[in-house]
């Protein structure tokens, strides 16, 4: 939590401080040398092996004595009731989704987003609405799985 409250505090002090420097200018060769050498120094410094491995076991030892925080399991990570990519073939001429254009099918609307058209091995990422979907085509799809079976299987079962 302090991470993230940090960040963009520290971020507009930067800003703050260069916003200042452009209205009021710098004193001089003296102070744009010093603030080369707090830059280069800073940079250094956060590119130190050792501090990123004292500042990652700081990190982590903290976050493992929280009592709310824990790791979560490769089957929570990848819960297929949730979304989920999936790959569909369209199989015939009566496929619901046959024949139509991508904005006919509507998809989008049930939160299905189509990746990529496969079509004979030419591949179209992030098809427009005005792509029509043919018997043969292979489609990527990202939404929740329950959604994806719904409009989808009744396309492969039609073949």
């Amino acid at each position: 939590m302090a991470l993230m409250i940090s960040g963009p505090i520290a971020l507009a002090f930067v800003i703050s401080i260069i916003v200042s420097i452009l209205n009021v200018g710098l004193g001089g060769i003296k102070d744009i040398l010093l603030f080369g050498v707090i830059l280069l120094l800073l940079f250094f410094f956060l590119r130190n092996p050792r501090f990123i491995t004292f500042f990652e076991g700081y990190l982590e030892k903290n976050l493992e004595k929280r009592s709310d925080f824990c790791q979560l399991s490769e089957e929570a990570l990848f819960n297929f009731d949730e979304y989920t990519v999936s790959e569909v073939v369209l199989t015939s001429e009566d496929a619901p989704l046959s024949n139509r254009t991508l904005k006919e099918t509507r998809l989008q609307d049930c939160g299905i987003i189509v990746l990529s058209i496969n079509r004979n091995g030419n591949v179209t990422h992030t098809p427009r609405g005005d792509d029509i979907l043919l018997p043969g085509d292979t489609l990527l799809l990202y939404g929740r799985a329950t959604q994806i079976k719904m409009y989808t299987e009744p396309a492969a079962n039609q073949a």
